[in-house]
Formats: C-alpha cells, structure tokens, sequence
C-alpha cells in the first residue's frame, strides 16, 4: 500500500451514525488507496479511514455551499470546502483513484451562424460539434428533430446559453438551487426545498456541474433574467484515467525459448502502460529460485557420469539432449509460476488480516470517540444553561435600559407640551392686546389671522413623482442608497429576539424570532427573519425590488412583510411566519384529493389577482414558492422575480423562472405578459397529483424541447380526474396566450368556486409537523 501523499488540507467533515449532527474541523490526507482523517496535521493516529476502492459514490450535496459526499458500503462522509475550486479538486482526485465511472461536461459552446436541415437526410447541416455531441446524448428521436427542427435549434440555443452562465449567481441559482430557505425566497438554499437532481444525474449532468468563469456581454439584469432557477447542485463527473496491467502472450511464450543465460540475468520488459514485469509479480529473488530449482532437477535426473551408454551412430544428429532441456525449461517456469502464485495467495491472507486488525482498531477508536462526544455533550449542556441564565440577566438589563429611555421620551413629549401651551396662551393674549387697542381709537380693524406653520397649500401639496428609473441601470452605490432609504433605522436586536435558526443557505440564516414588545394585540407572536450577508448579494438591486413589491402588495395571499433592517454588511427582512412550510412539503408527504387541489388553487389565484391588478407579474410561481400556514392558510413568497408591467413596457420577454414551470412563449423567448403565471399555476396543479412537474423525468435538453412543441402535457392518469378538474387544467395550460384564462377569469370557475373551507389543509399541516 503506498504511503505518498497525493493531497492534504483542512476540511469540515460529518459522517453518518452516532456522529451525523456534528461537523468537525479534520486534517484529510489522500493517499493512492485510502482516505484518513485526522484531528490536526501533526497527529499520526487517523480517526477514521476510507478505502478508495470500497468508494460507491463521490457527489456534491447541499449541507453546506461547499460541500462533497462520499459514499462507501458501510457508512457516508460529507466534507466541506472553502470554495468550489478547493472542492473540485478533492473530488477529481478522490474520482481518479475509485472504481468509478463519468462523463465530463462539455465547455465552450459556440453557435455557428450557418445552420440549415437537410429533409432528404433528416439530420442539420453546420451544427457546432458541442450541438451535435448534445444532440447524440439526448434521447431526441430522429422522427421528433424531423418534425419540428426549428424547435430543436431554440432549445439548444437556449440551454447553451444558460450553462455559460448558470453559474454566475450562487445566491438565486443554487439551488442550486436551487432554492429557497424553507421558502423564504430564492437568494437563500432551502433545507426543505424538495430536491429536483435524481432526474439530472442520469440524463442532464450539464447543468450543474463546474462553474463556467465566461463573462456575459449583457447588463446584469438581463443576465439574470435570462437564466432559470437551477433547483439542486449536481456533482461534476470526471476522467478515469486509470493505469492498465496488460502483458504479452507473445513475450510470454519467446521468455520460455530463451537460453540458459537469459535466464541468470533477464532483461526488464516494458508493456503498453510503461511498467516493467518485475513490477506486476511478487517481489523475490527470481534468478536464485530458478537456479535452485534447475540445480535440484538435475541432482534428481541426472545419471552418474560412470554410467555406460551406446555410442551414437554415425549420421544420426544428437537432437535427445536439447529435447531434454527444453522440457526441463519448461517445468522449472511452471514450477516457477506456482511458486509466485503461493506467495501471492500469503500476501492476499496477511492483507486481509491486517484489514482485519485495522478493522477492529476502527470499531473501538469509534466506541472511544462516541463516550468522549457524551462527556461533551454533558459539558456543552452544562455550558448552555449557564449561557440561558446570563441570557436572562442580559434581557433582564436590557429590559430596566428600555424602560428608562420610554420614561425620557415620555417626560420629553409632556415638556414639549407645555412649551407649546405657553406658547399658544402668549399668542392670544397678544392678538386679544391688539384687538382692544384698535376699538379704544374707533378703528376699523381687523385682527391679523395667526400664522400657520406650515400652511394649508403646503401640507396638501403633492411631491412630484420620481421618474421611472429600472433598479438595473442603477451604480451599486445608488442601490445601497435606495436600500438604506426604504428601510427602519436603528438596531434590530432591540426590537426582536431571535430564538433558534430554522434554515441556512449560501448568502445568509433564516430564524425563528419574537418581538421583544408587542405593538398592539393584533402583532403576532413569532415572526421569521431572512438575515443576508450584502457581500454575498452580486445583486442587491433584486432585494430591493423585492422588498418594494412585498411591501406595496398586502393581502390575505401573500406572504406579510413586517419590516427591514440595516445593519452594516448584514439585510434583516422581517417576514410573517408561516409554520407549515413550502407546498413541496406538503405533496412529498401526503396524497392530496381534487377539494384540497381546489383550495390551494383558489388561494393562489386570488394572491395573483392581486398583483395582475397592479401591473405586477411573479414569473416564478412553483411549490417551492407558495406557503401554508397552520390553519391552512395558502400564501405567495419569493419576489425577487417580479416584474412591473408599465404603459410604455406592457410585455416582457426575458427568460426568467424555473424551466419545468415555464410557458412555451417565455421557452420560445417571445414577448408574454401576466398569462404566464397562469400557466405555472397549471403545472402546480399536475404537481399536487402526480407529485412532480411534467417531463421530470427527461433530461433537461429534451424537457425543454417537448414544452416548446407538444404545448399542453399529457396527464399521466386523466380517468381518475373529474371532468370539472380537467376543464380547470384546460383553461390554465390553453397553448394559445389570447384563450389562456386570466386570473380575473380563475376566480370565476366553478372548479375554485367548489372548493371547501381552508380548514381541510389543517391535517396535511399537521402530519407535517409531526
């Protein structure tokens, strides 16, 4: 087993069993056979070990926004990095030592100008080479690139050009994305958002692998909205390039003729892969075996030399003792071979004992290491109550602090008060002094109306409205000037206290947090805080956008926004808590009847009724992103896709949204309006029943393509649904945008008018909770 070290370094590492909900800080060292941790760089001694050739699995996860799994028989590793280049190349080099196969992604794409279709032929004409290699790895048929080529070219040209850039964004792409914080919006990765990568593994791997570092020559937004969602991180495969053992039968069989003298001194051979024979049998001496062996064949067969023999004849050649010592050579290299072979077999018996030992060495440094994680976790309970009783004192202070500065603001106001009064008595007696000196002297006059300050005219008159400027074309400096102006000034961690962390993503931590003083009856007792890290934000233009819509666009069906904070380098976004998570929650964990359907639906599309009367579409309507709450309630979330629609811009047609969910008019790139969202609402309906969206299970390429051709999906199984569901489904997936229903329309069908009370979603919450 060779001790070189191929790779060390310091990771972050979890493993399944008694371990699996602690991340500890390891020194990795990667040999060519195995994998050990250890608990710094001068420790010997390894606390767990991997062979690479039990290795099953080597893939990206989203524990954390670095972060690898290894899988073996027993037991599975998670490690996380520092970055995306520290973490691929522990990946590459675990890979290039395991029994493992991959495809790697195809890079630099570039789209030829002069592409045509040849009918006689039925294939293109002046494809790219990266086109045509998609192309053969699709499971597009030729009957389906005859019927409708053009759709082909869109699709390709459309997929290309988000895998340049699908990388660009990690805080609204991975998953990705990829994803949402337990709903929370898409800037954040989501520990309850449902994970979409199964069906890329297999077929789409070139979606989500390395990071393509090309530079887009568009502006950042439309950069961003050309782009779709990508749910989930999938790993990148890599070359096997592994060192092949082959040897010839030719030299095998020439070795065997050799002379005597060959065999004292033998000459290394040199196979294809460049390693000698020496190097792939057991290491001995061979000259000194052989020659013991001849010299005990010729002891045991050789006649005395005092013997008698006959004369040879004259003319007969003396072929006998050549004949003889071929034989002989021949026995002595068989004799030869079974000798390797014994040695061979005791070296395979003391690898598999010192397997063995290593093997129990293991099981009770891991008895040893579980009773020293038990005294800590003693230690670390001892250490948490302390920390609550300091707490305690702390709010305890802050609490006598609050009261203090409530009482200076009181006595302030009644001081002002008072001025006022003094000030107010002064004028009248003035104005009533004046008065009677004009009647003493029989003048007509008329007391001098007070001064008002500020004046009627003043107050009422209307600021005039700013110009429309796109948050887009804005510097990074008159963002964050924007940013600060629409949010509450002061420090948050007076207004609310923060009670645990309910999810956790690249850019930033989503925790559950309560008032510290309750404005009035009426605010609620819990709220959620969307806590980002700006430096992490490339762009800070969506939160704002984001911020401005949700605040302008209060309703009973859309996520509430309380508030917002500043505090240095860190955006608090105070959101309603809604306890019962993401709707993809929901349909992973329950079967859901047509009534249920209906509410979720009906709630839905009033929430976008609601923002299609206010010019506004979401452009990302999913499971992912709709709410419920633990009476059933069925809210919007995740703005950062919004757009307004404009009398001087009253359509869009950028690409924005997740594919799976989007309409054939925004695959096509044609100019769409509020429709759209109708449209995903359909396909989130197919999803309640049949748990996933249309076409899942094809890789992306040809997903892509069957949206933009065959329009309307395919139910899986449309006898089980009523007639009154499907006409429902009809009207939302109406290929044709002018028959598409409206959200005005949806309120008015008899699917959503059927639709009980929200009480019937309070069991699928509750099995949620539980």
């Amino acid at each position: 087993m060779s001790s070189y070290v191929v790779k060390r370094g310091f990771c972050t590492v979890k493993e399944d069993g008694l371990r699996s909900f602690i991340w500890s800080k390891r020194w990795l060292l990667l040999r060519e056979q195995t994998l050990t941790f250890h608990r710094n760089e001068n420790t010997y001694q390894a606390l767990a070990l991997i062979f690479l050739k039990e290795v099953e699995i080597v893939q990206r996860t989203d524990h954390k926004p670095y972060c690898f799994e290894v899988v073996t028989k027993e037991k599975s590793y998670y490690i996380s990095c520092r970055s995306d280049e520290e973490l691929y190349s522990w990946m590459d080099e675990i890979y290039q030592r395991s029994p493992l196969m991959g495809i790697g992604n195809p890079t630099n794409f570039v789209h030829q100008v002069h592409v045509g279709f040849d009918l006689n032929s039925g294939a293109f004409t002046g494809l790219p080479q990266d086109w045509r290699n998609l192309l053969e790895s699709s499971s597009l048929s030729k009957d389906e690139i005859t019927k409708n080529p053009q759709a082909v070219l869109d699709v390709l040209e459309f997929y290309t050009e988000n895998l340049k850039q699908v990388e660009q964004n990690t805080i609204y792409a991975t998953s990705t994305s990829d994803s949402t914080i337990a709903g929370y919006g898409s800037s954040l990765s989501s520990g309850t958002e449902r994970t979409r990568q199964d069906s890329l593994n297999g077929k789409g791997k070139v979606l989500d692998g390395r990071p393509d570092r090309s530079q887009g020559n568009g502006s950042p937004q439309e950069d961003r909205e050309r782009r779709p969602i990508p749910q989930r991180s999938v790993p990148l495969p890599v070359d096997h390039r592994r060192p092949s053992i082959s040897a010839s039968s030719a030299s095998t069989a020439s070795s065997r003729t050799e002379r005597p003298e060959r065999l004292q001194a033998p000459s290394p051979r040199t196979p294809g892969n460049g390693r000698s024979y020496d190097d792939l049998t057991p290491s001995y001496d061979r000259n000194q075996s052989i020659s013991s062996i001849s010299r005990e064949y010729d002891i045991a067969n050789a006649s005395p030399r005092t013997s008698s023999r006959p004369a040879p004849r004259t003319g007969v050649p003396q072929s006998l003792p050549v004949t003889a010592t071929e034989q002989s050579r021949s026995e002595i290299s068989e004799i030869d071979r079974e000798i390797q072979q014994q040695r061979r077999r005791e070296r395979e018996l003391e690898q598999q004992q010192r397997e063995q030992e290593q093997f129990e060495r293991e099981m009770q440094r891991e008895k040893d290491i579980q009773r020293e994680l038990e005294q800590q976790e003693r230690e670390k309970l001892r250490e948490k109550e302390l920390q609550r009783e300091k707490e305690r004192e702390r709010e305890k202070e802050r609490e006598r602090e609050r009261e203090r500065l409530r009482a200076e603001r009181e006595k302030e106001r009644e001081r002002e008060r008072e001025r006022l009064e003094k000030e107010a008595k002064a004028r009248i007696l003035k104005e009533q002094k004046a008065f009677e000196t004009a009647k003493t002297h029989d003048s007509v006059l008329t007391p001098q109306q007070p001064t008002i300050a500020p004046s009627l005219t003043t107050l009422t008159t209307k600021k005039k409205k700013d110009n429309d400027v796109r948050l887009s074309t804005l510097s990074e400096g008159q963002i964050m000037d924007k940013l600060r102006a629409i949010v509450t000034k002061g420090d948050p961690t007076l207004v609310y206290q923060k009670i645990k962390m309910i999810g956790e993503g690249a850019s930033g931590k989503v925790y559950l947090a309560r008032p510290l003083a309750a404005a009035n009856s009426n605010s609620p007792s819990t709220v959620a805080i969307k806590q980002m890290d700006l430096k992490k934000q490339p762009r800070k233009e969506l939160l704002v956008n984001e911020i401005m819509i949700m605040r302008d666009s209060q309703h009973p069906n859309i996520v509430n926004y309380l508030d917002s904070f500043l505090v240095k380098d860190d955006l608090w976004l105070v959101l309603e808590l809604m306890e019962g998570g993401t709707l993809t929650n929901i349909i992973d964990n329950n079967k859901i009847t047509e009534p249920q359907i209906a509410v979720i639906c009906n709630e839905t599309a009033r929430g976008l009724q609601h923002l299609h009367q206010r010019s506004i579409i979401h452009r990302d309507i999913k499971s992912d992103n709709v709410l419920l709450g633990s009476s059933g309630q069925v809210k919007i979330t995740d703005f950062g896709y919004c757009a307004r629609l404009t009398a001087d811009r009253g359509k869009r047609a950028t690409m924005v949204g997740t594919p799976y969910w989007m309409a054939p008019e925004v695959v096509k790139q044609k100019e769409y309006g509020s429709k759209v969202d109708i449209w995903s609402l359909g396909i989130m309906a197919i999803e309640c029943i049949e748990g996933e969206p249309p076409y899942l299970d094809e890789d992306p390429l040809k997903a892509l393509y069957l949206i933009a051709t065959n329009g309307t999906p395919t139910l899986k199984n449309p006898e089980k649904l009523s007639s009154l569901f499907k006409n429902f489904l009809g009207r939302c997936l109406e290929v044709d945008v002018t028959k598409r229903a409206s959200s005005d329309d949806l309120i008015e069908h008899q699917f959503l008018k059927s639709a009980p009370p929200l009480s019937v979603l309070s069991p699928l919450v509750a099995k949620k909770k539980k």
